[in-house]
């Protein structure tokens, strides 16, 4: 009974020096100059320009995949594209990178579809807070 304690106190061991140098990693994740955060936003406010002028709509996310019923209405109904660019865990750099993308593509979405869409858009995405945003900017 004492070897089977001891080898579990050896593997908390191990867990939390594991877990403290994955923390010392995160922590230099995560800092991340404000001027990295701003580039990273305009960075994909241009990449929704181009894609608009391409006659793309396309909706970033982050988290798991949205549900495929409500997104093929968005694709079919409004040719919305709702993209999953990674799973839970998103640097700040990439959040701000989707932040400034879709600052730009919802209002365009919202220029071109009024508010029809919208409801879905937040059923399946990580994006409410800019949806929000627009949601008084007209009743169409």
């Amino acid at each position: 009974m004492i070897k089977l304690y001891n080898f579990i106190f050896s593997l908390l061991c191990i867990l939390l020096v594991s877990c403290n140098s994955k923390k010392n990693q995160l922590d230099k994740a995560i800092s991340v100059s404000e001027e990295d955060l701003n580039l990273a936003y305009a960075e994909g406010q241009k990449e929704a320009v181009s894609d608009i002028k391409q006659g793309l709509f396309i909706i970033k996310r982050w988290g798991m995949p949205p549900v495929e019923k409500y997104e093929n209405e968005l694709k079919e109904k409004y040719n919305i594209t709702i993209i999953t660019v990674y799973g839970y865990f998103v640097s700040m750099p990439e959040l701000k990178r989707i932040e400034g993308y879709n600052s730009i593509s919802l209002k365009e979405i919202r220029n071109k579809y009024g508010n029809r869409p919208f409801a879905i858009i937040k059923y399946v995405t990580r994006v409410d807070a800019g949806v929000h945003q627009l949601e008084g900017e007209g009743n169409n």
